[in-house]
């Protein structure tokens, strides 16, 4: 029994350390962004642990999509339309005007 129980832990630890590739699931080349016209780039992102939900009646959710629907550096759970709750880091395609901009709400909002 103490077996099976270290395996199943084992097994839990090694998804939580888990990366998802949606950038190459891909075909074709890289799209533009929606909001800027600017060709992306695939990119690692690491995803918080915090959720995206909790965020809702700040504005946060209106800004990011009107704003910078593809911004990189770090993305909430439940911001993009993947949804991976033991992954730590995706691979997804990255505006750079998205990330200037998400970078830009986060400094006038003091909380990054």
């Amino acid at each position: 029994m103490h077996r099976f129980i270290a395996i199943i832990a084992l097994a839990v630890f090694a998804a939580g350390c888990r990366s998802v590739d949606v950038a190459s699931q891909r075909p074709g080349p890289p799209p533009k962004c929606e909001v800027h016209d600017t060709q992306m780039q695939s990119e690692w992102i690491e995803i918080s642990s915090g959720e995206m939900v909790y965020l809702i009646g700040s504005g946060y959710s209106d800004a990011l999509k009107q704003q910078f629907p593809n911004h990189g550096g770090v993305v909430l759970s439940g911001e993009r339309h993947f949804r991976q709750p033991f992954a730590r880091r995706v691979r997804d395609f990255v505006c750079s005007d998205c990330t200037r901009a998400y970078e830009a709400y986060w400094k006038e909002h003091g909380h990054k």
